[in-house]
């Protein structure tokens, strides 16, 4: 008996190790990823207060906790006066932001006018060289943009499309069309044939098939395609960079990076801000 006990006492004993092991582990884990977030976020944290500080709060020493805050910084980067955008040669990032709201918009519009078509024929029709077609439509996304920045330029230049909106959508959609097109093909083909069959049945034809049932069908699809063709074309920075095009200047990283001299420390952890905020 006394064996029995002492062997039950050690079970019991090593349970609990067991679980004070495991809730140790547990507890060290959640330590870890909340230092990891005070990391990322402490410099965040720091940027929005200081970015609505005043000028005299900011450079005051001991740091100033309590402060009335204020929007100036924020009006003199976005460059709003009197209630509205004012130039973007004056210093204001905000029509450059409008700019490229734009431009994004336009990509995006354009890219699923195309796409969409071309990718119900991908995904549903079947005729010669289909899958040939498709993997070339994906090929042409491989090659890098830089080895396209010089075609581009001559190009642009030569038809005069250098510095307007038509000629940087028609560049984006280079990029952004082979994806969009490769995205709805999977999930046109993910619908059932049935469907269509059905309708035909009836008398409809293909285009009043894809019109009025695939489409609606594949909504979820063509929506997911227009986030990302905008997100794509609104983060985009190596073209918009490199072309000497002023519309497509998106602030603050293009406009930071395009040689101009660095605006006031004020002005600059708000277009911090704004640049996390349209990043995210």
């Amino acid at each position: 008996m006394g064996g029995r006990r002492e062997v039950s006492i050690d079970r019991v004993i090593a349970r609990r190790v067991s679980r004070w092991r495991r809730h140790a582990g547990r507890v060290a884990a959640h330590a870890v990823l909340v230092a990891a977030m005070v990391v990322w976020a402490l410099p965040v944290a720091w940027t929005a207060v200081t970015s609505f500080k005043p000028h005299q709060a900011i450079f005051a020493t001991p740091p100033a906790i309590v402060f009335a805050p204020t929007l100036e910084h924020y009006s003199r980067t976005l460059g709003i006066r009197a209630g509205r955008f004012i130039e973007s040669t004056s210093g204001g990032i905000g029509p450059s932001i409008a700019k490229s709201a734009v431009v994004a918009t336009w990509t995006t519009v354009a890219t699923l006018v195309l796409a969409i078509p071309a990718g119900y024929a991908f995904g549903r029709l079947r005729f010669r060289g289909r899958k040939s077609f498709a993997f070339y439509t994906l090929f042409t996304n491989i090659a890098p943009p830089i080895r396209l920045l010089i075609p581009y330029f001559f190009v642009l230049n030569r038809i005069r499309l250098m510095d307007t909106y038509l000629g940087l959508v028609t560049v984006y959609l280079t990029f952004s069309l082979p994806f969009a097109i490769w995205l709805l093909i999977t999930y046109f083909e993910e619908l059932p044939r049935e469907l269509e069959e059905a309708v035909a049945v009836d008398g409809a034809s293909r285009f009043t098939a894809f019109w009025r049932i695939v489409l609606p069908q594949a909504g979820g699809g063509v929506a997911v395609t227009a986030v990302f063709s905008f997100i794509n074309a609104w983060n985009e920075f190596l073209l918009r960079s490199c072309l000497p095009a002023e519309t497509a200047i998106r602030a603050p990283d293009t406009r930071l990076s395009s040689g101009r001299p660095c605006p006031p420390f004020p002005r600059s952890v708000a277009a911090c801000s704004v640049g996390s905020l349209e990043r995210s």
